[in-house]
């Protein structure tokens, strides 16, 4: 499917004239669409950054090396 949308792109640099406004509406689409890809990748990482947090509060909790009565506020102030 990308290699027809790069045919496209190809295409829309000198499209039949009565076809010009629905190259750019396409162009205007698909670079929504590269935008959205980058955003979704960027909070995949966001994400994972989080999750290998979590997991590492989690044990160091139940390792006992971080006790509630030191950090409960401090994470409280988090949902606030």
């Amino acid at each position: 499917m990308k290699e027809v949308i790069c045919i496209c792109l190809e295409v829309a640099s000198g499209p039949v004239p009565f076809l010009g406004a629905a190259f750019s509406i396409f162009r205007a689409i698909w670079s929504l669409v590269e935008q959205e890809q980058i955003s979704k990748s960027q909070l995949t990482v966001l994400t994972e950054c989080i999750a290998h947090l979590l997991v590492a509060l989690d044990r160091e909790y139940r390792e006992r090396r971080l006790k509630q009565a030191e950090t409960r506020t401090p994470l409280g102030n988090l949902t606030q």
